[in-house]
């Protein structure tokens, strides 16, 4: 359920701020999504709901993965060095903790936040919780993150600090490993 959810977070932040998807889904690629101006994005997911049994009416959510080796296509072999690859890391929570109500579909059970390269980086960390990422980034419903991005896109669009993507990028890859307390 977990890396569905994670697939579906991609595909949901695609649709919301109109990135066209590649049509090969590349799981070990550096970042998830590539807009047509060359802006690499992260997305993250997380749900207080769990498919296991979890002592807690609500898991503590930890986004992991923020540092990845990138993948060369050309010699199959991964980096030896972590980094951080992205311009945007998304972080999609689910909000929904009544399972009769739950659905991915509904965007109002869902808040976004939002962090640029180098507040990542700043962090210097693999992974951070949903309570830092409070105190570091703005919560928005989808309509509001809709705007925001939309704005940061053409932002960093338009200084001209993009680095190109490599061509590997298959662009709507998989996410990392999410770790939840139980």
């Amino acid at each position: 359920m977990n890396t569905t959810r994670g697939v579906f977070a991609e595909w949901m932040v695609a649709r919301l701020l109109d990135i066209p998807l590649a049509p090969d889904r590349v799981e070990w690629d550096a970042y998830d999504l590539v807009t047509p101006e060359g802006v690499k994005i992260e997305v993250k997911c997380g749900s207080y709901r769990q498919r296991w049994h979890t002592h807690h009416p609500s898991s503590k959510i930890i986004f992991s993965g923020l540092r990845a080796r990138t993948w060369s296509a050309e010699t199959g072999l991964f980096a030896d060095e972590r980094s951080y690859n992205s311009d945007f890391y998304v972080f999609c929570v689910q909000t929904e903790t009544d399972a009769s109500r739950w659905d991915a579909f509904d965007l109002s059970q869902w808040r976004f936040y939002v962090l640029r390269r180098d507040a990542v980086v700043k962090l210097n960390q693999d992974s951070v919780g949903l309570v830092t990422l409070r105190r570091m980034a703005p919560e928005m419903d989808a309509p509001a993150f809709q705007v925001a991005m939309s704005q940061e896109i053409a932002i960093l669009s338009a200084t001209g600090k993009i680095e190109q993507p490599p061509i590997h990028t298959g662009g709507f890859s998989a996410l990392d490993h999410l770790e939840n307390d139980r």
